[in-house]
This record gives structure tokens, C-alpha cells and sequence, in this order.
């Protein structure tokens, strides 16, 4: 599914008021099995906006935005569920502050799944601080993952924080970010500030002196060759008689 990135204006609390370079940016790495739900919990929060027509994620996908009350900026990738963007998915993982798990409350497949994908990318993830589970479509109405599954997946991952969410009400759906954005600030997470783009080159030439061009051997041949047949000419013309 393509979606703008920083294109639309927020639809909540994210509208930024302190300059983009002066925000830290926290990295947030959302994954999960194809299916999840984990592009309709983002489209949810940051544009308010639910379709049953979307495609599947394919590779990753970044949206990012900044905090109205926090100076702090939260890049968000989605990877693909499928397995065969693992390789794709493995350094945001290794630069993410904050993983997100989420699974279909409805599907087996999509919990057994995600365990799979976390045993795998896991131990990447060695700066993360925060790690959170949530459980998706909890409106659907046919739960099939007990409690006892999801707190051993919650001992295992080391969770700090469990949301279940209706990205089709938006149930549930603000309080993942605004946990993340309180467990960044209660752990005291640092990020770097963002890097500032390298100076555009000089467009403008500095001229030489003319003391220090360069004259290339063939053309200062043709100016000492000219001058001798200028020079000799001239004393011609001045040795022939007058009428």
C-alpha cells in the first residue's frame, strides 16, 4: 500500500512545533505476521483513516511525524510479513528504539507467526528499550488466543507494555503511541539528534590570477611562434625602402 509520508496534516496531537533539527528521533519498528493489521493501526493514528481495500506491505515502509507537546520525533517502519524481507527488515531492527508486535487475536496462524518472527529478529534488536504487544481486531468478535499464550509471549519478549486495538473503531489505537511516547520518557531513552544535511558545494568558480593560469605547452608554442613571425614582418616592413 503506498501512503504519503509527511504529506497530509495530522489528524490529532501531531503537529510540530519544534524544529525538526532540534528533535531527537526515536526508531520504531513495527512487525508481524502478513494480515496483522499493522498498516490500518498506523493509517489509524496518524491519518484517522481505515480502508478494507489495501494491499500487502511490501519490504518496509517508513512514516514519521513529531509530537505537539514532546520534542520528540517518532520514525515509524512497517516490515512485511513475509519471510522473504527478512533481510530487508534486519538493520531497522538493529537501530530501533522501540518493537512493536503485533498479532490477529482472531488468528492462530497470525500469533505463531509472530513468534517465529520475534525469535528470529529479537536478539537484533540490541538498542531497543521498549518492547510492546499488541493484539489487533479485537472487534471482530472471535478470539482464539488465550491469556495464558499471550503472557508467555510477554515473559519471553520481555513486554513492557500489552494494547488490544480496533483499527477499524480506532479502539485502543492512540493509547499504543501514547504509551510508547511515556515509556521513552519514564526509561529516559537518549536518541541522537537527527544528522543535518552537508552544505550545498560552492556554485560560484574562483577565478584565478592571472599570474597562476595555466598554459598548456602546445598553446604557448603557437603564441612564441606567432610573436617571431609578427616581430619579423615588422622588421621587414621597416627595412624596405620608401617611394
Amino acid at each position: 500500500m503506498t501512503r504519503p509520508v509527511d504529506s497530509s496534516p495530522p489528524c490529532n496531537d501531531d503537529v510540530a512545533v519544534v524544529p525538526r533539527g532540534a528533535q531527537p528521533r526515536f526508531n520504531i519498528v513495527i512487525l508481524g505476521a502478513t494480515g496483522a493489521g499493522k498498516t490500518q493501526m498506523v493509517s489509524r493514528h496518524r491519518y484517522n483513516a481505515y480502508s478494507t481495500n489495501h494491499l500487502a506491505t511490501q519490504g518496509i515502509e517508513y512514516v514519521g511525524w513529531s509530537l505537539r507537546d514532546q520534542s520528540m520525533r517518532l520514525g515509524v517502519w512497517e516490515a512485511g510479513g513475509s519471510e522473504r524481507f527478512r533481510s530487508i527488515t534486519y538493520p531497522h531492527v538493529r537501530e530501533a528504539h522501540v518493537v512493536v508486535y503485533v498479532f490477529d487475536i482472531n488468528d492462530r496462524a497470525s500469533f505463531d507467526k509472530l513468534t517465529t518472527i520475534a525469535n528470529a529478529l529479537s536478539p537484533m534488536a540490541t538498542k531497543a528499550s521498549v518492547r510492546v504487544l499488541v493484539a489487533s481486531k479485537i472487534d471482530v468478535g472471535r478470539r482464539c488466543i488465550d491469556d495464558a499464550s499471550i503472557e508467555a509471549f510477554k515473559r519471553q519478549l520481555h513486554i513492557d507494555a500489552f494494547y488490544p486495538v480496533s483499527a477499524r473503531t480506532g479502539a485502543g489505537v492512540e493509547l499504543v503511541f501514547a504509551g510508547i511516547v511515556q515509556l521513552l520518557r519514564d526509561k529516559g531513552v537518549a536518541a541522537p539528534l537527527p544528522a543535518r544535511p552537508p552544505s550545498p558545494p560552492e556554485m560560484t568558480r574562483r577565478r584565478r590570477s592571472p599570474a597562476k593560469r595555466r598554459v598548456s605547452p602546445a598553446l604557448a608554442s603557437l603564441k612564441v611562434l606567432a610573436t617571431t613571425l609578427t616581430c619579423s614582418a615588422c622588421s621587414a616592413c621597416m627595412g624596405a625602402p620608401q617611394e
